[in-house]
């Protein structure tokens, strides 16, 4: 997927943002994150670190696909996902 092709869709991405209005957006995978930052993401390094866009509160987390193909990066994207309940304040 190009930054152009990327860039073409954003508009439409950021209207349905404000429409849904949510608590906190959760990207599942590297190219969702590296997308929204318009930056590279080592996702290796960054998964769980809530970071911002456009006001909002983004969670990049492992995509599924990549945490079934390495069964080692499931406890790190199990202590996200508790993370991610403690964000939205269901402890």
């Amino acid at each position: 997927m190009s930054v152009e092709m990327i860039d073409t869709c954003r508009e439409h991405l950021n209207a349905q943002i404000e429409l849904v209005n949510p608590q906190i957006i959760v990207t599942l995978g590297q190219l969702p994150i590296s997308s929204l930052k318009r930056s590279a993401v080592n996702l290796t390094a960054e998964h769980g670190i809530p970071v911002e866009y456009n006001g909002r509160t983004v969670l990049p987390l492992f995509s599924p696909a990549f945490v079934l193909a390495n069964p080692s990066f499931k406890a790190p994207l199990w202590e996200d996902l508790k993370k991610l309940k403690s964000m939205l304040g269901n402890s």
